[in-house]
């Protein structure tokens, strides 16, 4: 092995050659316990403060190579740039991509249910907030693990989720806890999939397995939980969708469209996404 290192060693340059001198070590050591500790033993994952101004949280680490593998699948299709209506490449970053990519795939890990059980629960996104607050789209609410929010972010949370109300004396004094609802049954998120197929922004690929499913009259402002009153919006436009500069509009044939705000379109020309249907036709 010193030989085969020496006369590689003058022959490639240094990046290629150490990853060389990595699996030539690896063949000597298969096991991976002869000199050092497994890597998987060295894995770690550092969360730092929260920025009270920006509501950022810095995180730090390190992965093993099968980490690092396991992430980039799990993210890499989410972090693909999505071009805009008219064909404008993604403003955004290819860190902001990766990183809204992350905590979409930890947001889909928390919806299929499959995690350890916590005080007697499977973990859930748990946020505090004044009902009536909601309603306006006034005050904040607060995370268990993060910082307050505002009332816009827990409206966007409370669109398509699991809710436990509480209800609170006038100390603040818990005086009752219900059971969790979810706003979308099974019935009614199948049928708004089987008409949507899939996020309903224009030009958006994403399929209806990467949606929430959205009240196109917002909940909290007394919109029905039915399929006339929901769509499929993936994450990134879902949070669009909830700063009001678009609004969903049903076509005479039942289909939601899309109006722009007059700053993308001063005609304000209903949009719709075709794509998911052109796909389903090829496909049968």
């Amino acid at each position: 092995m010193q030989k085969t290192l020496v006369e590689a060693g003058i022959t490639t340059e240094p990046q290629p050659f150490a990853e060389f001198a990595r699996m030539i070590a690896l063949t000597c050591d298969p096991d991976g316990t002869l000199d050092e500790p497994n890597p998987t033993d060295k894995v770690e994952l550092t969360l730092g403060t929260r920025n009270p101004v920006t509501g950022l949280t810095r995180f730090t680490g390190r992965l093993d190579d099968y980490g690092v593998e396991v992430l980039g699948q799990a993210t890499d299709g989410l972090a693909a740039p999505q071009p805009g209506v008219d064909g404008t490449p993604d403003p955004r970053s290819a860190a902001t991509r990766r990183g809204q990519a992350l905590v979409e795939a930890l947001h889909r890990y928390l919806d299929v249910g499959d995690l350890p059980v916590q005080g007697g629960e499977r973990p859930h996104i748990t946020l505090t907030m004044d009902y009536a607050d909601l309603q306006r789209a006034v005050g904040a609410a607060t995370l268990e693990h993060g910082g307050p929010i505002s009332a816009g972010q827990a409206r966007l949370l409370a669109c398509d989720a699991k809710l436990i109300p509480a209800v609170l004396g006038t100390r603040s004094q818990v005086l009752d806890v219900g059971a969790a609802a979810r706003l979308f049954p099974t019935a009614v998120r199948r049928a708004i999939t089987l008409r949507d197929q899939g996020c309903v922004w224009p030009g958006c690929d994403r399929p209806a397995g990467w949606c929430d499913a959205h009240h196109v009259r917002f909940w909290a402002d007394g919109g029905p939980t039915s399929r006339d009153n929901g769509v499929l919006l993936c994450r990134r436009h879902h949070s669009e969708i909830h700063t009001r500069q678009w609004q969903i509009r049903w076509a005479t044939d039942g289909i939601p469209e899309l109006v722009p705000p007059t700053w993308v379109d001063p005609h304000q020309v209903p949009r719709r996404n075709t794509a998911h249907h052109i796909i389903t036709r090829l496909r049968t």
